[in-house]
This record gives C-alpha cells, sequence and structure tokens, in this order.
C-alpha cells in the first residue's frame, strides 16, 4: 500500500533527498528508458514475439565482479571490488522488499545468502591473507572499508523497523554478516568508524526488478560464487578455469533464452556472455599463459589444456546465439551476436 511503501523508504529519505544521489538516481532512470523495453511484437508475424522485461543492473555489476576477480587481483582491488558488490546486493534486496509475498522468499533468501557470502569469501578472506603485512600497512589496506560495513549493519537495523515479518530473519542475517565482518577487520588491526553511506534501494518498479531478480537468481549465484573462488585463487591456471565457469553460467542462460524464442533475454545474455569474455576471460588466460614458453614443462602442458578449453568454450557461444531465422532476424539479437563474434575471436 500507500502507506507501507512512505514507511518502508522513511529511514534513507534524508540520504535520497542528497543533490548527488538524486542527480545518480536520475541518470540510472535515463538510462534504465535507454537501454529501453522492446515493443510487443503480434502474434501471427514473422518476427519474434518479445517479451516486455528490462535489463537487470544486478546481472551486470556481476558481470563486474568477475571482471575484477579475473585479472591476479591485489588484496586491496579484491577488498573494493567486493565490499561493493555486497552494497548491490544489499541495494536489490531493499529495494524488492514491498514485492516479496510470504511464500515466495527463496530470491531473496539467494541474495542474503550472496551478501553473506561475498563478505565471508571477498572481504574477511582477504583481510586474513594480509596477515603477513606491517601493522600499518595491514591498517591502511583496512581502514576504507569500515565504514562501508558498518553503514551495511545500519541499513540492516532500519530495514528491520520496517519490513514485514517474512522477511524479518533475512534482513537479520544481513546485519550478523555485516557486523561480523566490520568486527572481523578491527581485530584485524582496523580502526573503528561512523557508518558510511549506503547505496540507495534499487530505483526500478519492484514488482518488475523482483520479477527480475527470481529470473536470475541461479545465474547470479554461480556467478559471484565462481568469481569469489577465482579472487582467491593463487593459481593462474585455476583461476582462469573458475572465470570460464562465470561464462558457462552466462551460457546456459542464452541457451534457455534462445530455446524460448525469448530475443530481450537472448540479446542480455549474449551482451553479457561476450563481456566476460573480454573483461574476463581473456585476460585470465592470457595470465596464465605468461612464462609458459618450455613445451617440455608441466606448467605449459596445463596451459596448452586450458587454452583449448577456452577455444571450446568460444566455439559454443559462438554458436549459441542464431544468426538466421526468427529469433537471429531481430536487430538486438544480431547486435548480441556481432559482440559475441568479436569476443570469442580473442579466443579462437
Amino acid at each position: 500500500t500507500g502507506t507501507s511503501l512512505r514507511r518502508l523508504e522513511r529511514p534513507w529519505a534524508p540520504f535520497l533527498r542528497h543533490p548527488t544521489v538524486r542527480t545518480a538516481m536520475a541518470l540510472a532512470a535515463a538510462v534504465l528508458l535507454a537501454v529501453g523495453i522492446y515493443s510487443v511484437v503480434p502474434k501471427g508475424t514473422d518476427r519474434p514475439i518479445v517479451q516486455n522485461v528490462a535489463k537487470h543492473e544486478l546481472l551486470t555489476k556481476a558481470v563486474a565482479f568477475a571482471a575484477d576477480q579475473a585479472d591476479a587481483p591485489t588484496p586491496a582491488k579484491r577488498l573494493a571490488s567486493a565490499n561493493a558488490f555486497a552494497g548491490h546486493l544489499l541495494a536489490e534486496i531493499r529495494g524488492v522488499a514491498l514485492a516479496v509475498s510470504p511464500g515466495n522468499t527463496e530470491a531473496v533468501e539467494s541474495l542474503t545468502e550472496l551478501f553473506a557470502k561475498t563478505l565471508r569469501d571477498g572481504v574477511i578472506a582477504t583481510a586474513d591473507g594480509t596477515a603477513t603485512l606491517a601493522p600499518l600497512d595491514r591498517k591502511a589496506l583496512l581502514d576504507p572499508h569500515v565504514p562501508a560495513l558498518a553503514g551495511y549493519a545500519q541499513a540492516a537495523r532500519e530495514l528491520a523497523t520496517v519490513a514485514p515479518e517474512h522477511l524479518k530473519p533475512f534482513v537479520a542475517k544481513l546485519e550478523l554478516a555485516a557486523t561480523a565482518a566490520n568486527a572481523h577487520l578491527q581485530s584485524r588491526g582496523a580502526a573503528a568508524a561512523s557508518p558510511g553511506p549506503v547505496p540507495p534501494p534499487a530505483g526500478a518498479d519492484a514488482g518488475r526488478e523482483w520479477a527480475l531478480v527470481k529470473q536470475n537468481k541461479a545465474v547470479l549465484e554461480l556467478m559471484v560464487s565462481r568469481a569469489l573462488k577465482a579472487g582467491a585463487a593463487t593459481d593462474a591456471v585455476d583461476r582462469a578455469d573458475e572465470i570460464r565457469a562465470v561464462a558457462g553460467a552466462l551460457e546456459t542462460a542464452l541457451a534457455r533464452a534462445v530455446a524460448e524464442g525469448n530475443s530481450d533475454r537472448a540479446a542480455e545474455c549474449g551482451e553479457h556472455l561476450a563481456a566476460v569474455f573480454i573483461s574476463a576471460v581473456v585476460p585470465a588466460v592470457n595470465e596464465a599463459s605468461k612464462g609458459a614458453t618450455d613445451p617440455q614443462s608441466p606448467s605449459y602442458e596445463r596451459v596448452m589444456a586450458l587454452k583449448e578449453r577456452a577455444k571450446a568454450d568460444a566455439q559454443r557461444a559462438r554458436a549459441a546465439l542464431p544468426g538466421t531465422g526468427t529469433l537471429g532476424d531481430h536487430p538486438a539479437v544480431k547486435a548480441a551476436r556481432g559482440s559475441l563474434d568479436a569476443a570469442t575471436k580473442r579466443l579462437l
């Protein structure tokens, strides 16, 4: 109801009225309109029937997160990337809170677990890996991330005061995860800090955003889990294989969209898959290939096998989007296939 909506928004109203935030949200709305919603083509034509859906911004952020973890990330980069992505997950949960019915909480549970996992395997694990640094250097590395973690815990406490009863267990997990990560960094030498600003709730219509969350639940789970493993990997070949699994998750989603004849979804997944190849798979394979010049060495054999696996991935990706036929003739699908062709040729 309108009253419930006002109650949910009230805790963050001062933040949302800030001029910078309002400008950013206006720009986000403009981008949403720009990427657009394709018109529905009537049945009986020779054009595909296009679903009336918008692109899911959280999926785009997950692609960027995977790219951050692909190219031998430093501890500073891993901390910054994981902490920021946790904020995106929290913003998504806050944005869809009104659309989650009591019997349909699986997707918000998934987002909550991903939030906790990103903090545990991205922030806490990286902080533990800095044990060999001098105390002042470690403190300088960890200090910038404490305000955001404190802000996440504060936002969860505020959400708990207005969230419906069926969401409160998940909100409690959000606060617990953020508080635990904050305490862990402080136990490693970071200084306590006041809560920093939190990303505003997802700005799209809650019902439509919730539909996108449910649609992308499985692919987000796999992408984020594999990206975290890639960032933690100390072996370059292992890291590249984890990033290949990120691409594989998108390839599966793309194949399903093609089978369903969903032009919008196929185009979106194709563009994301192209982005993962260019910004994550190719850099990871190139990093693994450095120094592998002796054909007699075991490392050379591992790298060559990795390249063959990546080439097979590229060949499947190029074939995933049809170039002809009802689906292939759609302009958005053609554009996505062009992006995918350009991206996969870097591995062929």
